[in-house]
């Protein structure tokens, strides 16, 4: 395991609490109106800069997909649903992004085993999670929550993996 990065939206502990001025990390003025905390702010600039020195001395692994990794799992209806969604009217089955709040195991999982084969960088597990796709099961209600939720799950995932190994990411691959 290596150093994680993830790029993903604030976690919702501190997403709405701003403390002290955004400007003072010269940000373009419409990021340094975000509702981030100056600490969520100087994070992710710091994954970002760890980003930038990285891809000058090599090339960063970004992870696979997610939908393949996920059919493995073989999940039926049921798994998709979860508790909160346990009579909901339509059927769900396939809506792999609704498993971020549904099935956050498998997901972590799955984002685990992208890190443990040396991808750098994790995506969230929101390749669907706009309106326009959530209306076709009826559920484009949530998609705001499902993209937070995938967020969150991708940033757990890659902050595990860092705590794990306190290694640098390019301590690995010079």
């Amino acid at each position: 395991m290596k150093n994680a990065t993830c790029c993903t939206a604030p976690d919702s502990e501190h997403h709405h609490a701003t403390t002290g001025t955004l400007n003072s990390f010269n940000l373009p003025e419409h990021l340094a109106q975000h509702p981030l905390s100056t600490r969520d702010v100087q994070s992710q600039l710091n994954r970002a800069e760890l980003i930038k020195q990285l891809l000058h001395k090599r090339i960063l692994i970004l992870d696979g997909g997610m939908g393949t990794m996920i059919q493995a799992y073989k999940l039926e209806e049921q798994d998709y649903r979860g508790e909160r969604f346990a009579n909901y009217a339509r059927d769900i089955k396939g809506n792999n992004d609704l498993l971020s709040i549904t099935k956050p195991v498998v997901i972590k999982e799955i984002q685990a085993q992208y890190l443990h084969a040396g991808a750098d960088i994790l995506e969230t597990n929101s390749f669907n999670a706009t309106r326009i796709s959530m209306a076709d099961y009826g559920m484009q209600q949530w998609a705001h929550e499902i993209n937070i939720a995938a967020a969150q799950v991708a940033r757990e995932v890659a902050d595990a993996a860092t705590a794990r190994d306190k290694t640098f990411l390019s301590a690995h691959r010079e």
